[in-house]
């Protein structure tokens, strides 16, 4: 089961395309997979009137220690367990797990704080997962321009 997804992560690397940007700038993430099995501003697929609510905002700042702190926000309301954001999860270049965040619809808001290792530079992207309209991604680019994977 573990190596199907590993597979699998390999084929979402395959058919995504990223196109480089300047820093704090959004990079592009697009691909038969988008608009079907996550969302996209571009790719909305059926929720396109759901862009604004569940399409995750991204903002980094610079850290003591060449760390960059990433801060991932969700303007979505918490509709206790009928409607709300599941988790935030920040992914690297290659779509590998940096850090997560679960939340509790009745005491929390879609709002988390990562860490990037210590001299992190290309693309991350931040997943919302909404338990009605599905998974969000959407990214930045660290530390400038340049080719991405």
């Amino acid at each position: 089961m573990k190596r199907r997804s590993i597979l699998a992560l390999g084929a979402l690397a395959a058919v995504t395309r990223v196109l480089p940007v300047a820093a704090q700038s959004v990079v592009m993430i697009g691909g038969p997979m988008a608009g079907s099995v996550f969302f996209t501003r571009d790719d909305p697929g059926l929720w396109a009137s759901e862009v604004d609510r569940h399409l995750p905002e991204i903002k980094t700042e610079a850290a003591p220690g060449s760390t960059t702190s990433v801060s991932i926000r969700t303007p979505h309301p918490m509709d206790g367990f009928k409607h709300y954001i599941l988790k935030h999860k920040l992914l690297d270049a290659r779509f590998r797990l940096l850090s997560q965040k679960t939340f509790n619809p009745e005491r929390d808001q879609p709002f988390s704080r990562h860490v990037l290792p210590a001299g992190y530079r290309g693309p991350v992207y931040a997943v919302s997962i909404c338990n009605v309209h599905d998974t969000w991604i959407e990214g930045v680019m660290i530390g400038g321009e340049g080719d991405l994977p």
